[in-house]
């Protein structure tokens, strides 16, 4: 008998209410394991689906203490599961049993056709070998997706010396930028007063030719056009 998952009991004053809890995931787990068969179309003679049990084996020396999994008889279980390298050879007559009562009820072929169809996939199997279904390893992910595990407990780092100083660097240059960004702020701010200064004096010059063009035209054609030089106060 072979186990598809196994789980160690061991129990106190809850022993009862632990394996009833066992009991009843293993059970789960059956039923899982027959649903992806199902779904696979590799549960048509449902013999392999049928082996599978929860077994409870308890300590005679120790009745608080014992396994629990679910197992299977069925020769072929682990090859459908595991799958199987080209090469080997399975057992004819499981085959043709196998063979035989699908073609009957699909396509309702004689029974001298069961024993080709057989040799057939017998060869192939031999060249190819057969592909891994996994089906026990799904089964148990629907438990556990429906459960939920344990999350692990967070562990942290202890700071070591070369931690600690990486640490403090970049704390320093961290800091260093910070007043460097300070001092640029300060220094765009007295640029930014120097240039309103020169702006200042530009408008003040500007005015000034103004005012030297108005009298050279005093001078030019008198003072009829005096009146000119308003514009340019």
């Amino acid at each position: 008998m072979s186990a598809v998952t196994t789980s160690t009991v061991s129990t106190t004053e809850n022993q009862y209410e632990r394996f009833r809890m066992q009991k009843d995931i293993g059970t789960e787990l059956i039923v899982n394991i027959k649903k992806v068969l199902k779904d696979k179309d590799i549960n048509f003679t449902e013999d392999l689906a049928n082996s599978f049990e929860f077994v409870m084996k308890i300590s005679p020396n120790e009745p608080n203490v014992g396994t629990s999994f679910v197992a299977t008889n069925n020769l072929y279980a682990n090859i459908v599961d595991k799958g199987m390298r080209a090469g080997q050879w399975v057992n004819y007559d499981a085959l043709y049993d196998w063979v035989s009562t699908k073609l009957w009820a699909r396509t309702g072929l004689d029974e001298k056709d069961f024993a080709d169809v057989t040799w057939k996939i017998l060869k192939k199997i031999k060249n190819k070998g057969i592909d891994p279904t996994h089906f026990a390893k799904k089964a148990i992910k629907m438990v556990i997706g429906k459960h939920g595990v344990a999350s692990p407990r967070r562990t942290y780092k202890k700071k070591t010396k070369v931690s600690g100083a990486i640490e403090d660097k970049r704390s320093k240059y961290s800091k260093a930028y910070s007043n460097a960004k300070t001092k640029v702020n300060q220094s765009a701010k007295k640029v930014n007063k120097i240039l309103k200064k020169v702006r200042k004096n530009v408008t003040k010059t500007s005015n000034l030719r103004k005012i030297n063009k108005g009298l050279r035209q005093i001078n030019k054609y008198g003072v009829r056009t005096l009146n000119t030089l308003e514009k340019y106060k």
